[in-house]
């Protein structure tokens, strides 16, 4: 059986560094501790031991009390093997992001390949055994999945070819994965939400996060309602069918009989679709219902109010990747599962609760 040795944060900063200084991040010599704690939001003493390990592995030289480390030559060995890597976009959307456009150009100046799914995990209805058919007729060396159900990485876990997990439900499989830890970001938002006396608070939550039953994350969600001591249950996390119109009638729906007060959108994608419900119905954000989603979006910056919403750094996830690509081309066991921390951004689409 694979076991699954989890890596103290002083190691995977240790990697992460590692990494930027094989792209040529810094010349000559390394930034400070402090700067670097700083600079990815971690304990200064973490940043410190880390840097300590990349002196082990001889990348760093301390130049004496108060001055900054001298970077060596890396000596990284023979060149890697070109890949095809495979991505298995979740839905049409990503196909336009930046986030999947910078993986491919990191993978690419690498001296990989990537090819992109011909369809997405929605369009083939979430159903493992489609997925299943149609990875089997793509030649790849590696699949990189993002955002799939449990019975979808359950599958890839078995298979021999390697396979990442970008956010999804990976935790407690055997399989390499990384996600931002949102939970004490969305504590942190709805302790905010109650504050403003809100009470009917609803998270508008993708299907593969729904079922077969709620995800961990969801879990806390409504664990964290009750802590508040707000019931929790159904109408917190509805169920709705997974396209435009569902997602309208599932509004249409809420709005009906007891009005939320506040909605929590998971993906970004979601933003313009709610913001047309709101203008169809005459309601305004925040003044009749709060907004605030679990995901950063560039567009929120064009928000006379920028939209209330969850943010992480996006260089560790680029980082994770390529140094797994690594370990699988060199034949090395990577089954190391990471989560980046997120802060909640107030934003100003979160206001007083309606009443009545």
């Amino acid at each position: 059986m694979l076991q699954f040795q989890p890596r103290s944060t002083a190691l995977q900063v240790s990697d992460f560094l590692s990494d930027l200084l094989k792209h040529g991040n810094w010349i000559d010599e390394m930034p400070g501790a402090a700067s670097l704690a700083a600079e990815l939001g971690v304990n200064h003493k973490t940043v410190e031991v880390a840097l300590e390990e990349l002196e082990r592995e001889g990348l760093l030289k301390k130049q004496g009390r108060g001055k900054p480390r001298k970077i060596l030559t890396p000596k990284y060995g023979k060149k890697l093997n070109s890949l095809n890597i495979g991505i298995l976009h979740f839905d049409q959307t990503s196909f336009f992001t930046g986030y999947y456009a910078e993986i491919q150009y990191r993978l690419q100046q690498e001296g990989h390949e990537v090819l992109h799914s011909p369809r997405t995990i929605c369009e083939l209805q979430h159903d493992c055994r489609k997925v299943a058919r149609m990875v089997s007729k793509c030649q790849v060396d590696a699949w990189i999945v993002p955002g799939a159900n449990q019975e979808i990485l359950e599958w890839f876990a078995k298979q021999e070819l390697p396979v990442f997990a970008l956010a999804g439900r990976f935790i407690e499989l055997s399989i390499p994965g990384i996600a931002p830890n949102k939970i004490p970001a969305m504590q942190e938002a709805l302790a905010y939400m109650v504050k403003h006396q809100h009470q009917r608070i609803v998270l508008l939550s993708r299907e593969a996060r729904r079922k077969p039953e709620p995800g961990y994350f969801e879990q806390c969600f409504l664990k964290e309602l009750e802590s508040h001591g707000i019931a929790s249950g159904s109408y917190n996390l509805p169920h709705w069918e997974e396209n435009a119109a569902g997602f309208h009638a599932g509004l249409q729906s809420l709005f009906q009989m007891t009005p939320p007060t506040a909605i929590i959108v998971d993906q970004a994608e979601f933003i313009g679709g709610f913001l047309q419900f709101c203008t169809q119905q005459g309601l305004a954000v925040p003044r009749d219902v709060s907004l605030f989603c679990l995901e950063p979006d560039p567009s929120f910056l064009w928000y006379q109010a920028q939209v209330s919403h969850i943010d992480w750094q996006m260089e560790p996830f680029f980082h994770r990747i390529i140094k797994w690509i690594e370990n699988i081309n060199q034949g090395k066991a990577d089954f190391q599962q990471s989560m980046i921390s997120a802060k909640f951004i107030e934003g100003g689409t979160i206001g007083p609760a309606k009443q009545g």
